[in-house]
């Protein structure tokens, strides 16, 4: 299961790329620490949620960066289940049945604007 944080689809519709393509890099920098540092609450408030049997779907929560401004959070994968053997394939079901991923996004980029907002304006005083 992967949610991808990518400022281009969450805000202003897709404007925001735009906005940063325009932006010096010191506040597009200021602007990607702030979804990395978002990304990385969402992988741990995804683990303090998800349901727990031995851990390893909990283990496999993930970030991973793929462009400038986008982020992964993933879950499952190659991650071995200690009781089946098996890779932890069960995410997505996981994800469907008890939701994990989701509420951990929803809950964390509420803030991500204004926190953008505040550190590039932080970047130009």
């Amino acid at each position: 299961m992967t949610y991808i944080i990518d400022l281009t689809d969450k805000f202003n519709d897709g404007t925001l790329a735009t906005y940063l393509s325009v932006l010096p890099d010191k506040m597009k920098a200021a602007a990607v620490k702030v979804l990395d540092r978002d990304t990385d609450s969402i992988v741990q408030f995804a683990q303090q949620i998800v349901p727990v049997d031995t851990g390893t779907l909990r283990g496999s929560i993930r970030k991973m960066q793929v462009s400038e401004t986008e982020f992964l959070v993933t879950a499952g994968g190659a991650d071995i289940n200690p009781k089946t053997g098996r890779h932890c394939n069960y995410a997505e079901i996981v994800e469907q049945r008890t939701p994990y991923l989701k509420p951990a996004v929803d809950r964390i980029t509420a803030f991500t604007a204004e926190e953008i907002r505040t550190e590039v304006i932080s970047e130009i005083e």
